[in-house]
């Protein structure tokens, strides 16, 4: 169980630096202007906030839902940078994955923890 409340706290501190990076990417210019500062931090942040709260559950069953939430999501997070790497300056590129690659190393370790981990494991007997 601590190992799910560690991982709870790295959600919510790496769904932090992504807002804050949105808010920044709102007010310097980009492609997409303010609003693509905005749609970064909500489609970076919220997602790994509601993993994070997941992760808080006793239920095991939301465990399991944020494990294979965070694969999928880590998945299209990787996805939408190689589908973009043609297009990308030096610096986009350094950027791009320097924001993806911490935050699908934390959902696949997430995946990890509470998937593959706990599927290994002997269920529970009772006396």
């Amino acid at each position: 169980m601590r190992l799910l409340t560690g991982l709870s706290w790295a959600a919510f501190a790496l769904a932090s630096a992504h807002v804050v990076v949105g808010i920044v990417m709102a007010f310097v210019p980009n492609p997409e202007g303010w609003a693509g500062g905005i749609f970064f931090a909500v489609s970076y942040g919220v997602p790994l906030l509601l993993i994070g709260l997941a992760l808080r559950s006793s239920r095991p069953a939301l465990h399991s839902g944020a494990g294979w939430a965070a694969l999928l999501i880590g998945v299209y997070y990787a996805l939408i940078v190689i589908g973009n790497w043609s297009g990308y300056s030096s610096q986009t590129a350094l950027f791009a994955v320097g924001i993806t690659v911490p935050t699908v190393a934390l959902d696949l370790i997430i995946f990890w923890a509470t998937v593959l981990r706990r599927s290994g494991r002997p269920a529970k007997t009772t006396s």
